[in-house]
């Protein structure tokens, strides 16, 4: 689950209009992809969990739900 304010944050860091939607990918596996899988990898989420993402501070911050 995203916060809404998630979506604004991934947008503002990934616009760089020479690379057009690239970049914004880019920003998405690594500032959510990468830290969900390795919560995954810990054993801090386990399949069925939920996971929310919210902004804090100028970073994602994950909590399981």
């Amino acid at each position: 689950q995203f916060s809404t304010t998630v979506p604004r944050y991934l947008a503002e860091k990934g616009y760089k209009p020479e690379f057009g939607a690239r970049e914004v990918r880019r920003v998405v596996e690594k500032e959510v992809e990468g830290p969900i899988s390795d919560l995954i990898i810990e054993g801090k989420v386990n399949e069925g969990d939920s996971v929310e993402v919210r902004v804090s501070r100028q970073h994602l911050v994950f909590h399981r739900n």
